[in-house]
C-alpha cells in the first residue's frame, strides 16, 4: 500500500512540473517578436529601447539622444523564465561584453501586446513590484509588441 501511495506521490510530482514547464513554454512563446518602448526623458535625456526575443536570445537595443547627438547600443542577453511566482520573473544573462555571465533579475506582467518590466541593478535584489521609487537604483520598462 505504502508503495503505491509513493508511486501516486511521485507522479503527482512530475505532472506539476511538466505543468509548470509547459506554461513556461507558452509564456515564452508569447514574448517572441519585436518590443518597443516610448520615448521618455530622463533628466533631459530622450531614451527608448527596442528588444527582440527570438528563442531564449534577448536583444536589447537602448538608444539616448542628448544636446541633438544620438548614441545606440545593443546588448545581448539569453533569459529565463519563472512563472510560478507572483508577480512573474525573469533573469536575463549577459551574453558578452564585461558583464558576460553576469544576471540582471526583474519581474515582468506580460498583458496582450504590453510588456512591462521592473529592474534592480546587478547584484541587487529582485524587485517585489512595480513600483520605483527615487533612489531604489530599480528600472522600469514598459515595452508594446511591434505589429509587423
Amino acid at each position: 500500500m505504502s508503495e503505491q501511495l509513493l508511486a501516486i506521490a511521485a507522479m503527482g510530482i512530475f505532472l506539476a512540473g511538466s505543468a509548470s514547464e509547459d506554461e513556461k513554454q507558452t509564456e515564452m512563446n508569447k514574448l517572441q517578436g519585436a518590443w518597443k518602448s516610448e520615448v521618455s526623458v530622463v533628466d533631459g535625456t530622450k531614451r527608448w529601447t527596442s528588444v527582440t526575443i527570438d528563442g531564449t536570445a534577448w536583444i536589447s537595443e537602448n538608444n539616448v539622444e542628448q544636446g541633438g547627438m544620438g548614441q545606440t547600443g545593443v546588448v545581448k542577453f539569453t533569459y529565463k523564465l519563472n512563472t510560478s511566482k507572483k508577480p512573474r520573473q525573469i533573469d536575463l544573462t549577459w551574453a558578452e561584453f564585461a558583464n558576460k555571465g553576469k544576471v540582471e533579475l526583474a519581474v515582468y506582467k506580460l498583458e496582450g501586446d504590453k510588456l512591462t518590466l521592473c529592474f534592480s541593478q546587478m547584484g541587487k535584489e529582485r524587485p517585489k513590484g512595480f513600483e520605483v521609487k527615487e533612489g531604489s537604483g530599480q528600472s522600469l520598462l514598459l515595452l508594446e509588441r511591434v505589429k509587423p
